[in-house]
Formats: structure tokens, sequence, C-alpha cells
């Protein structure tokens, strides 16, 4: 090893351990600066919301202070810390909380051994509840004693992003110092090795297949001349692996297109580019997840093709699958924009309505199917314009328990009636007392329903 590597290796070590002691102290320092920000901002926020609810507690209007916490479940991203909140009257009762099924459940010694100490409090407290976990008490007062309010909070998100400000910043210390090492040695290898050893070695290196290399010999004598056109030949070598790898990234690019087709032939029926029933199953549950947290109407829709076997004996099964196609086209366009429309299979197709009540989705459902029944299908020269008709069953959420399969099964048991009361119409379910299926829909009726 040549003197000047040795001499320029020695001092990129000692700017190496100098630069990560350096780094170390400013991430200590700097995991101490975002704890106590967290726990300030926390401690601020939360007493912030103790004010806010305290007044509707005095008032005995639970309902506000329950008001103010659902803001807060349905709104994570403003309170991503918070874990559960809890606020209790003096007796250890949930008047609140982030679960509202929790109103009136009293905690008792045994579930929280602290929970007689929070409620005497006279001040704010915090302790672990964890390894990541912290518990807030605040007591409620306005002009005495009203309770507390619980907090619970989850500090791993802090925790994680010094664990990843750490890592960041060693690893931008250790590729700092290793450009510095190769800039030092680069510079001691120029000054004493000298210009003719500086273009043996890029030649060397060139003969040896690192492509990139230059000579940095300056002047003007044949030795630069040489240098000079070395470099040249260098530089064509480096635009010919620059055209490589521009092929490359067009190469990659192709590729990610595909992955795309690829994710939406996974979600999507092949035959008629709806949603599929795997698809269906998985955003059907969090519609209905959504509408129960904010308590909001869900409809679902049930939609079997009259007749399809015969089409399917008569022209064979091509024929039937242009049907299909035809059929799951006229739901689409008629469909609402939020309205999200699945083949559940076979000729069944099943179409999710959120902010739908039972007379809005029984409108929809005899809007769709009006346009079928007038649809000519005109990519389906077989029929010789024969109609296509279906028979729709509609269910509507309405009972918090209710879960996908209820409102399934209900649809499908509406769309069975249909078909014994004739085809070619749309018949409701009535759930509210698991009575029979009413009769046929018509727009008259569902208006008369709506106004009342």
């Amino acid at each position: 090893m040549q003197l000047s590597t040795k001499v320029a290796l020695s001092i990129s070590l000692v700017v190496l351990v100098a630069g990560t002691a350096a780094t170390l102290m400013a991430v200590q320092y700097q995991e101490r600066v975002r704890r106590d920000e967290f726990e300030l901002s926390s401690k601020e926020t939360l007493n912030l919301l103790a004010l806010t609810v305290a007044p509707a507690v005095a008032e005995g209007r639970y309902h506000r202070v329950q008001a103010v916490l659902d803001n807060v479940a349905n709104f994570k991203s403003r309170y991503p810390s918070v874990v559960d909140i809890e606020v209790l009257d003096p007796k250890g009762r949930v008047i609140a909380a982030l679960d509202p099924r929790r109103f009136n459940e009293v905690i008792a010694v045994a579930h929280d051994p602290y929970i007689q100490r929070d409620l005497t409090l006279d001040e704010p407290t915090t302790r672990p509840k964890g390894a990541d976990l912290v518990l807030h008490v605040i007591p409620l007062k306005v002009t005495h004693k009203l309770g507390v309010m619980r907090v619970l909070l989850d500090q791993k998100h802090l925790r994680d992003s010094m664990t990843a400000f750490k890592r960041n910043a060693i690893a931008l210390v250790l590729v700092t110092m290793l450009i510095a090492g190769i800039m030092l040695h680069l510079v001691h290898r120029r000054l004493v090795a000298g210009r003719l050893g500086t273009l043996t070695k890029a030649a060397r290196a060139l003969g040896e297949g690192k492509l990139r290399v230059r000579a940095g010999v300056e002047g003007n004598d044949e030795i630069a001349e040489l240098g000079a056109s070395f470099n040249d030949m260098a530089r064509s070598i480096a635009r010919y692996t620059e055209d490589l790898e521009q092929i490359i990234a067009e190469r990659t690019e192709e590729l990610q297109t595909l992955n795309q087709q690829l994710e939406q032939l996974a979600i999507r029926d092949r035959l008629t580019q709806l949603y599929n029933r795997g698809h269906f199953d998985e955003c059907a549950r969090r519609f209905l997840e959504v509408a129960r947290r904010n308590e909001r109407p869900l409809s679902v829709v049930l939609v079997d093709a009259d007749h399809f076997k015969s089409v399917n004996d008569r022209f064979g099964h091509l024929v039937g699958d242009k049907v299909l196609q035809s059929v799951s086209k006229v739901l689409k366009d008629n469909a609402r924009k939020a309205d999200f429309v699945a083949r559940y299979g076979g000729e069944e197709f099943i179409i999710v309505m959120p902010e739908a009540g039972l007379g809005l989705a029984a409108q929809g459902a005899e809007r769709m199917r009006r346009a079928l029944a007038a649809h000519v299908h005109q990519d389906v020269t077989e029929l010789g314009g024969e109609a296509v008709t279906a028979s729709f069953g509609v269910a509507t959420y309405e009972k918090a328990d209710d879960r996908l399969e209820d409102l399934v099964a209900a649809a499908d048991q509406a769309m069975y009636r249909a078909k014994t009361l004739g085809r070619n119409r749309v018949t409701v379910a009535d759930r509210s007392d698991e009575g029979p299926v009413q009769s046929p829909v018509d727009t008259k009726e569902v208006e008369r329903d709506n106004r009342s």
C-alpha cells in the first residue's frame, strides 16, 4: 500500500470517528427534545380537551361529551397517539368513551387498581402502562369536581420516528465520510504519485474493466495529449453505458405498467370488467363498517338476469357471455357514482349503495330495471332485438349488529320473491321484524314512502 493511501485512510478514519461521535450526541439531544415536545404537546391538547368537555359534564349533557369523543375517533389522523379516552363520573361510571357502547360501564378496582386514586386526584397525572403506552388522568372541574378524563396514548410512533432518524443520520455520516475519504485519497494520490503514475493507474483500471475511470492529467505535452485521448475513449464508453441504463429504465416502466394491469385483473371480473366477488366482499364490509360507525344508511341490491339459462340453451354460451357483458354495462351506466357494482356469480350481480335507505335504493334499482328492459343489445345480434330483463332484490342496513351476510341473504330472498311474482320487477325486503318480503315496488309507492 502506498504512503499516500495510508495517509488518506488515516485521515478518513479520524474524521469518521469524530463525525460518528458528534452525530450520536446530536441524535441523543434531538431525541430528548422530541420527547419533551411530544409530552408538552400531549398535555396541552388533553388539557384543552378536558376544558372542552367539562361544561357539558357539569350540565349532565353526556351526549355532547360523546360527540366530542366521536370527533376524535372519526379523525384519527389528527390524534395518531390516542388509543382510548374515557370520561368517568366521581363514582367511576363511564359517561363517555371512544367506544360509545361502554356508556354506564362501572370500572371496578379489580379491573384497574388505580381507579380509586384516579377519582380523587386534584391535579393531572401521568403513569406508564407498558413499553410504549402512557395513561394521562385529568380531573374535570368547573365549580366543583365532576370526575376525571383518562386518556391512553401510544408513543410507538415517536419511538419509530427516532429510530428512523438515528438510522438516517448514521447512514448520512457513513456516506459523507466515505466520500471524504475517497476525495482525500484522490488528492494525495495526485500530489504524491504524479501525473505519470495517475495515467498508468487509469490505464490499468480501464484494462481491468473499470469503464468510468478518468485520467486527471493536465498540461500541453505528449502525456497530456495521451490523457485527453484516454478520457475521450472513457467518455464514449460511459455514454454507451448511459444508453444502456435508459433502455433498462424504459423496460422497468413497462414492467410497472404490467404490474398495474395485473392488480386490476386481481379485482376485476374478466368477462364483464366489473369488480369480482372477492373484491366485493372486502369493500362491502368496509362500507358497512363506515355506515355502522357513522350511523348512516346503506343498501344492497341483488340482481339476477331473467331466463338466462334459456339464452344459453338457444344461442350457446358465447352469446350468453355477450349478454352478460351488455347487462353489466347497463347496470354500471345507470348506477350512481358512489355505488359499487360487482358480478356476484353466473348471471347474478350485486350493488352496494352507500348513503341510500330502502326508498332511495329501490328507486335506483327501478331505474336500472327500466333501463335494462328498454335497452337494445346491439352487440348481441343473435337476440334479434329481444329484451333481456332482470329481477331485483333490495335490502337495507337497519340493525347495529347486521352483518354483510345478513344483508345479502335478505336481498337474495327479496330477489327470489321477485322471481316468483313474475320476474322483471324490484322487490324490497321488510326486515323490521324479520317479516316477509314486500310486494313488487313501483316508483309512485317508493316516492310516497320517502315523503312519509
